[in-house]
């Protein structure tokens, strides 16, 4: 047991004047009257008592009369006679009155407040600090008592001045944000109890507690109170002591609980009878649970722990960091960004849009992986919270924010997978640290081995239109071609609780109707054409899609999205090629090598979508699996996931089970963003804009150097190019190939975007020692069909050179070959772009290229110059067949030789190796001629 001797530095008021006594005093056996106050004394110089009003007769104290070691009473009751600070008692009943034993002899008087029938030890009187109190100041709230010995007849009246058998502290609390409709606060010691349940001995003042109290003490209010700058002021009765103890301080709305901070008990601690304040100043904080969002906010969110309380914070957009990206089309600038004016969102309401599981042992399910009725949005601190059930449900959710007139300002998706870690089962692949599964996937490698097909789907993640944030469900089960069984092109069952997008697919055996997605295509989709008209504009489509983040968007004018501007869902009719590039900033790469991750980016707190280059390290080597590919240098496995084609309202899924689409948030061409494909790294063929594919994140932070990925241990140097780098081999001297051990990867009629498509599978496949990289022909002559800017053109070159320098080799890039005609396109284009257009053009790209390799420190090979005339085309000297402007003859090649050579030659120059034939040679693995 604790024993606490509380000090009676009681309250000091006024008694009432005594009678002058009678020479011969008060008869024996004569009435006792006594006056009383009650006050807490303040602990602060200055500072004036708190007087608590008697009323009458309600307030009754007990009283004891003792004489020596004997009682003479024992717990009769008085009642108060008046109303006041200061009244008198009275004994209601004249036999229970408490008189004199001897008019000479002294008596001593104790009394406690409020009376209890039951009470008969003076020395051992219940008392006690609850931990729910009111915040407010009631007499009956407390244990008084008081002492008054040694008391003669011949004094009159006695006073009995009584004390709180508790301490009390005036908290006052204010914050520098609104917070109405406060219903109590809780206050919590981390490292003692507040209250106590004991006796206080009436005749010496002692306490001691017959059990251990609580650490929390809940202040409740009767009407709501608003915090703000004005403080709000509230009591706490406390147990004596705690001096300099920290109290946590939480507010509690009924709803949402507020951290507020710590009250400080003043170092003089806690007496009982007496009061402190204290005042806390705070900045409101997030109820508890898990912060999501502590790390930054993003657009998707992994929880892993089943019972379990989370939030993120809701009144910002996507990772919520400004941004505004730049670059140019034919020199002329162009930037796309957004300020944080831009990005601040303030909603109304949350909503569970919609939820879906992967199938279980006994097939699909209708649970959520969050608990439906615990989404809630914090209208203060505008954070979101939701808390998980406590058996856990594998899945995925998705959350949105509504404004005043119900329309969707902003959503999640909240990626729900027991005990999974991303950042622990990361992999390094190059430069990049790489997810272990697809984004949405409740499975990695372990998918693989899976004998069941319902197990193989587990590694099945969402799919993505490019540039938007909001997830599609992934395919239900692992199916080789055709259209999938059941009606399910949708993938996973998907439900959602808002009544007035809920769809009918009761008819399946998999169904509902609580259906977000049904075979109605129309329903499943949203057309922008017809939303917005014909003419829409990218800023509008964007803004259009976030409202409706639940929908397949097509810019078409019905649920599909059509082969004007080549199947995008972002743009319909752009204005020119300047509008048509501004897509590019959506998942933030504008020159298809780097990013700064943007707020429509899908992926995870300090997550991104890659860049093409990461797949050109992971599937540089891979195994084929049963169920996809799997790299045993990086121990990463990636599903044959297909993808969801860019028609029919996003709700036909194809290639599942037999391909791989993955997006990247490279673009470098006006029409294509590139995607992922284990035989070339990346591609664009049959890659489309409003197609749906899957994402594999890359951690933000993306190392700035890389050891060398190849051996070099193919050909000295290997030419990737055109039909000019073909023809090389075949028009000018054949031995310039062989004897020089070169590889030539020429293809005819091929753009710098193709190359890109089989720079992996040939190039970087034959490991050379050099890289030499020369294009943009075919580009400029429009070879795809459609224009692309020579900054495309230029990206394109660059994405090689760095990919090649990457894995070690040194790098040359060719300048393109001049021209004025480009005769094999219709004599429409000819009229209208042969001449000064074509050969500008080429003088443009080529100050690019030189620009960049000096800054690279690669090598320029300047064919340009050698093989120009004054005009921009190429010598006549050197025409093939003496009628082709573009292609040279055996002549031109001899100059292109002069040129190639001597710098490959310096480029792999080592000093320390002797010349070929002569001096003893170092480092023969690596410098030796092939």
């Amino acid at each position: 047991m604790r024993k606490l001797f509380t000090s009676l530095l009681l309250l000091v008021t006024a008694a009432s004047c005594a009678d002058d006594p009678t020479t011969e005093g008060p008869a024996t056996g004569g009435d006792i009257r006594f006056s009383g106050s009650a006050k807490i004394t303040a602990m602060e110089s200055g500072a004036a008592p708190i007087p608590f009003t008697w009323e009458t007769d309600t307030d009754r104290i007990g009283l004891f009369s003792t004489k020596g070691d004997r009682t003479i009473f024992a717990n009769v009751y008085y009642a108060a006679q008046n109303m006041g600070e200061v009244v008198s008692f009275i004994s209601p009943a004249s036999k229970n009155s408490v008189v004199w034993e001897n008019a000479f002899e002294a008596q001593n008087f104790y009394a406690y407040y409020p009376y209890r029938s039951s009470f008969d030890d003076p020395t051992a009187i219940p008392a006690s600090v609850k931990a729910d109190q009111s915040g407010t100041l009631a007499k009956r709230d407390f244990v008084w008592y008081t002492a008054s010995e040694n008391r003669l007849p011949s004094e009159g009246e006695i006073p009995m001045d009584f004390q709180a058998a508790a301490g009390l502290l005036r908290c006052s609390v204010s914050s520098d944000q609104s917070l109405p409709g406060i219903r109590s606060f809780l206050l919590e010691c981390a490292d003692e109890t507040l209250t106590f349940d004991g006796t206080v001995n009436l005749k010496d003042g002692t306490m001691e507690w017959t059990e251990e109290g609580s650490n929390r003490i809940t202040v409740t209010f009767d009407r709501p109170v608003n915090l703000s700058a004005e403080p709000v002021t509230f009591y706490i009765a406390l147990k004596p002591g705690l001096a300099g103890r920290k109290i946590e301080v939480t507010a509690d709305t009924g709803k949402l609980q507020y951290s507020l901070g710590e009250l400080i008990v003043p170092e003089e601690g806690i007496h009982a009878g007496s009061w402190s304040s204290v005042h806390l100043g705070t900045s409101l904080q997030p109820r508890d649970g898990i912060n999501l969002s502590a790390q930054g906010p993003a657009n998707t969110y992994l929880v892993n722990k089943p019972g379990t309380t989370y939030c993120f914070r809701a009144d910002v957009k996507g990772n919520g960091v400004a941004r505004n990206y730049a670059w140019t089309v034919e020199g002329q600038p162009v930037s796309k960004g957004y300020t944080d004016a831009d990005l601040a969102i303030r909603p109304a309401e949350v909503k569970l849009l919609w939820y879906n599981t992967p199938m279980g042992e006994s097939g699909w399910e209708n649970v959520c992986p969050i608990d439906p009725e615990s989404v809630l949005l914090d209208p203060v601190l505008n954070y979101v919270y939701f808390t998980t059930p406590a058996e856990f449900v594998n899945g995925n959710v998705g959350i949105a924010a509504y404004d005043e007139a119900g329309e969707i300002l902003w959503s999640w998706n909240i990626w729900a997978v027991e005990g999974y870690d991303y950042d622990l089962e990361a992999r390094t692949v190059g430069r990049y640290t790489v997810m272990d599964r697809n984004l949405g996937a409740m499975a990695g490698k372990e998918a693989m081995q899976a004998s069941d097909p319902r197990e193989a789907a587990l590694a099945f993640g969402h799919y993505y239109q490019w540039g938007r944030k909001d997830p599609f469900p992934a395919a239900p089960t692992y199916e080789k071609g055709g259209e999938l069984a059941g009606g399910m092109k949708w993938g996973l069952p998907t439900h959602t609780p808002v009544k007035e997008l809920q769809q009918n697919c009761s008819q399946y055996d998999w169904g509902s109707s609580d259906m977000l997605y049904s075979a109605n295509l129309a329903s499943n989709a949203y057309g922008l054409a017809t939303n917005l008209g014909e003419g829409y504009k990218l800023d509008d489509a964007v803004a259009a899609t976030v409202k409706v983040p639940h929908k397949w968007v097509s810019n078409g004018s019905d649920n599909n999205c059509v082969a004007e501007n080549n199947y995008t869902w972002h743009q319909r009719k752009p204005a020119d090629n300047v509008e048509m590039t501004e897509w590019r900033y959506l998942w933030g790469s504008v020159d298809g090598s780097t990013s700064e991750k943007s707020i429509y980016d899908p992926c995870p707190p300090g997550w991104k979508v890659p860049t093409g280059d990461m797949y050109y390290y992971l599937l540089k080597e891979y195994e084929n699996t049963e169920y996809g590919v799997y790299s045993p240098k990086y121990d990463l496995y990636i599903p044959n996931n297909g993808q969801r084609q860019a028609g029919f309202g996003g709700s036909q899924l194809s290639g599942v089970g037999d391909a791989i689409f993955l997006s990247t948030a490279s673009v470098t061409d006006l029409h294509y963003p590139y995607r992922a494909n284990p035989d070339s790294g990346v591609t664009s063929w049959n890659t489309y804009g409003g197609a749906g594919y899957q994402m594999r994140c890359v951690k933000e932070e993306v190392s700035a150097t890389l050891a060398p990925q190849g051996k070099q241990s193919g050909h000295r140097a290997a030419l990737m190019g055109d039909s000019i780098t073909r023809t090389w081999r075949d028009r000018g001297r054949k031995e310039f190939f062989t004897e020089n051990n070169y590889a030539n990867f020429g293809v005819d009629g091929t753009t710098s975007q193709n190359m890109v498509g089989r720079f992996n599978s040939q190039v970087l496949a034959d490991d050379p020692l050099c890289a030499v990289i020369a294009c943009g022909t075919n580009d400029i002559a429009d070879n795809d069909g459609y224009f692309r800017p020579i900054e495309d053109i230029f990206n394109n070159i660059r994405f090689m050179a760095e990919r090649a320098d990457e894995y070690g080799a040194k790098v040359i890039i060719g300048s393109a070959a001049p021209t004025r005609d480009m005769w094999w396109q219709s004599e429409e284009w000819k009229a209208k772009y042969n001449g000064d257009y074509v050969a500008n053009r080429i003088v443009e790209l080529n100050k690019l290229i030189t620009a960049y390799v000096e800054a690279k420190g690669f090598v320029y090979a300047d064919y340009y110059s050698v093989l120009a005339d004054e005009t921009g085309d190429l010598k006549e000297a050197y025409w093939w067949n003496g009628t082709d402007h573009v292609h040279p003859n055996y002549d031109a090649f001899i100059q292109m030789e002069g040129v190639l050579k001597p710098l490959i030659d310096a480029a792999l120059y080592d000093p320390n190796v002797g010349s070929v034939g002569g001096n003893p040679i170092d480092d023969m693995d690596k410098w030796e001629w092939k």
